[in-house]
């Protein structure tokens, strides 16, 4: 395999498990973090089927934050999202291989996260305005980055709470060629990739 999707939030893995991870990545695959993964390993309550909290908590892997390009290491003074709106996801970021050739902006119906600590490694692909009266910052937000991890290269995108936010065309498209760019360092799919129907 040349790349991992995680869509995780529960308990740590183990050692022999997270160590396999980072080699992985480390060597030269690609990783994709999508939505709540930037939330699990934080340090924060584990969370269980549909989110629902377990009371559990465990030290954080900060490792995983390393590899992905960052995530939540305190809790946000607003919680982690307002509430779930459409908002207008804009690239800021027209030169990197994922979003080049895409258009300067997409709606996204889904959760806003805020206040996420983006590392230095990172390279932030796309904002949005978390608007307060959605219970929002007031700031333009990360929204997709990419990071490189030692050899490898990992994607990220905040979006995609639920099958109904993932069925959204422009997160279809910057996922996929997020997750080309991940595997092999380059990105051959068109603009319109979230698009084609099956023949």
């Amino acid at each position: 395999y040349d790349l991992v999707v995680s869509d995780y939030c529960g308990p740590r893995w183990g050692a022999a498990t997270e160590q396999a991870l980072l080699g992985f990545v480390g060597a030269g695959k690609g990783l994709v973090a999508v939505h709540g993964a930037a939330y699990g390993f934080s340090g924060h309550d584990v969370l269980a089927d549909r989110h629902a909290r377990t009371g559990i908590t465990e030290p954080a892997w900060a490792e995983h934050a390393a590899m992905v390009g960052g995530g939540w290491p305190t809790a946000p003074s607003k919680q982690f999202h307002g509430a779930r709106h459409s908002f207008p996801v804009r690239f800021v970021d027209r030169e990197h291989p994922v979003s080049k050739g895409l258009g300067e902006s997409f709606v996204a119906t889904d959760e806003l996260y805020h206040q996420m600590t983006v590392l230095p490694s990172a390279r932030v692909l796309a904002t949005a305005f978390s608007d307060p009266a959605t219970g929002g910052t007031g700031k333009d937000e990360p929204i997709l980055w990419t990071n490189t991890f030692g050899q490898g290269r990992a994607y990220f995108t905040a979006l995609g709470h639920e099958v109904a936010a993932m069925q959204n065309e422009g997160f279809k498209a910057a996922l996929l060629r997020g997750a080309e760019w991940a595997a092999t360092g380059v990105v051959t799919l068109p603009a319109d990739a979230g698009t084609a129907k099956p023949q």
